[in-house]
């Protein structure tokens, strides 16, 4: 069966500094590393998130960056933009020129409040201009849960473009709102990535289920959030949920075809 991870990251440890921060390093055998990796792991492609919102602004490194992704023909790019940036649209033209796929919204990281939503707009509404999809970064807890909500902001957004909006981790515990916001937007995916392994014991992974049966995996796609979680932990989950719930008939949907069709590859 053929793989499609669509969330993952190019540094091979889980160290926030170094994913956050990645312009800092020198980003060819970081890039290298990451091609032998998806091999090793037997993932066929991939999107890679550079968490860096400075990093397409830093010379030298998205030329390499692109070589490498290019010549290796195995991954996508996808680059987190705060939207508050005054350059923030600029960015989101440097990332459709370099060849991007999509840019990401990470509201815990940027503090999007709901009085930032208007401004995420106008960038989204740029970012489909320029043929770029979306990722909300949609992860759950923490001491913001409160304050931010990727699940709302990407309803939000969902509603004011036609470009495909991904929800990262699925909404994580809040899987069913995140159900919600596909039922009533068709152009909002769910990602798998992080949350399954993560909330295993709990009846997280049973509201997946749901969400999965009821949509028929037709906007499910199979995510890892590699390094953060390992590629197999997170395979192994997912492929024994479906097969303990019967659901083994969607697997070439979730781990292949929907990302395929999504990223146009």
């Amino acid at each position: 069966m053929q793989i499609i991870d669509v969330h993952t990251h190019l540094y091979d440890k889980p160290d926030l500094d170094v994913q956050f921060n990645l312009g800092s390093y020198d980003i060819r055998p970081i890039a290298e590393e990451y091609v032998d990796r998806l091999g090793r792991l037997g993932v066929d492609y991939a999107l890679a998130i550079v968490n860096d919102d400075d990093f397409l602004k830093m010379p030298g490194r998205i030329e390499v960056l692109n070589e490498i992704r290019d010549s290796s023909e195995r991954f996508s790019t996808a680059f987190l933009i705060d939207p508050t940036r005054e350059d923030a649209i600029d960015l989101v033209e440097i990332a459709a020129d370099s060849g991007g796929a999509a840019i990401k919204f990470h509201p815990y990281l940027n503090d999007l409040t709901r009085g930032t939503y208007a401004r995420a707009i106008e960038v989204v509404t740029a970012a489909e201009k320029q043929g770029l999809f979306i990722i909300v970064d949609c992860s759950y807890g923490g001491k913001k849960f409160y304050d931010v909500n990727g699940v709302e902001l990407s309803h939000t957004i969902a509603g004011k473009v036609n470009s495909p909006v991904l929800l990262a981790h699925g909404g994580g515990a809040r899987v069913l709102e995140a159900f919600a916001a596909a039922e009533s937007y068709d152009n909002v995916y769910l990602d798998t990535s992080f949350s399954i392994p993560y909330w295993s014991g709990s009846s997280v992974p049973d509201d997946f289920v749901f969400a999965m049966e009821r949509m028929e995996m037709e906007r499910w796609l199979w995510g890892s959030d590699m390094p953060m979680m390992g590629v197999e932990q997170s395979r192994d989950a997912v492929e024994s949920l479906l097969r303990d719930r019967n659901l083994v008939k969607y697997q070439k949907k979730l781990f292949f075809e929907n990302a395929k069709n999504l990223m146009d590859i």
